[in-house]
């Protein structure tokens, strides 16, 4: 979902319009509702995407954010795991993020993200890094990646991409 360029309304006819649920028939699968238990307390802290930081150490991060003064709205994740690879070795991933959008200018928003990989083994280690921004005004998408690899914790090939779009059929 992207916003508009400029403010819209959007009318619904009523008369013409309908709300249809699916109904599920008969007694419930299991005895009663599951107890949960409340997620550990843990701190949150705002990640951009340009930092760097060992993924197991990371809470997880699914945070909606309102800067009123700055009358922009934004939404930050920040999430990855490690784990031990049947063949030997550990793999990693991480993936980090945010999206937002002005309130005052429709046509002004952004989302920015990324993912790193990592797979380990006792002969050495593998690594990519991807790196998007997708910026917009009212007439252009600009699109931007930054891709890396590396071996052996070494970075051996990178490429960038960079597009502008013309913002047509919105």
């Amino acid at each position: 979902v992207w916003p508009p360029p400029q403010p819209v309304t959007l009318t619904i006819d009523r008369s013409r319009s309908a709300l249809e649920l699916p109904v599920v028939l008969g007694s419930s699968p299991i005895p009663a509702r599951p107890t949960l238990r409340p997620p550990p307390a843990s701190p949150t802290k705002a990640v951009g995407v340009e930092e760097a930081a060992d993924v197991s150490s990371r809470p997880t991060v699914w945070r909606w954010e309102h800067d009123i003064l700055g009358r922009r709205s934004r939404v930050v994740i920040d999430h990855g795991s490690s784990s031990a690879l049947e063949i030997g070795g550990a793999m990693e991933e991480h993936y980090f993020g945010h999206c937002s959008a002005s309130s005052a200018d429709p046509g002004d928003a952004a989302a920015e993200g990324g993912a790193r990989y990592r797979l380990d083994w006792p002969e050495g280690n593998a690594t990519s890094e991807v790196n998007m921004i997708l910026r917009s005004d009212a007439t252009t998408y600009r699109v931007s990646i930054d891709l890396s690899v590396g071996e052996n914790d070494d970075v051996k090939w990178t490429r960038r991409w960079e597009r502008d779009f013309p913002r047509r059929l919105q």
